[in-house]
């Protein structure tokens, strides 16, 4: 019973680090639209392309778990969120940042 214990919380986990990663944006859109130059409304285009790609990694996930196994292709798409999340930062802010410290 242990093992499926340990799949199931991992998987929640995947779910909710990827979820959060294509949820975020929404939420911080209209508070950094300013630092980012763009309209808040722009935000209904990152939703377009994050379901499309969405829809198209679903397309090979079969495949790549047949591969490389479920908690590779899990990792992977952590990965992929990470430092999707990671890029979206706005270059501006941390210079403003770094400007600020004494």
């Amino acid at each position: 019973m242990r093992p499926v214990v340990v799949a199931l919380a991992v998987t929640l986990a995947v779910q909710i680090l990827t979820a959060t990663a294509l949820i975020a944006p929404s939420v911080i859109a209209p508070a950094a639209a300013g630092d980012l130059g763009v309209a808040p409304q722009a935000i209904g285009l990152f939703v377009s392309i994050a379901y499309f790609a969405a829809m198209l990694s679903g397309l090979a996930t079969g495949g790549l778990i047949a591969r490389f196994g479920a908690l590779a292709v899990c990792q992977g798409a952590v990965v992929i969120a990470a430092s999707g999340s990671r890029s979206g930062r706005s270059p501006r802010s941390r210079w403003s940042r770094w400007q600020s410290r004494p």
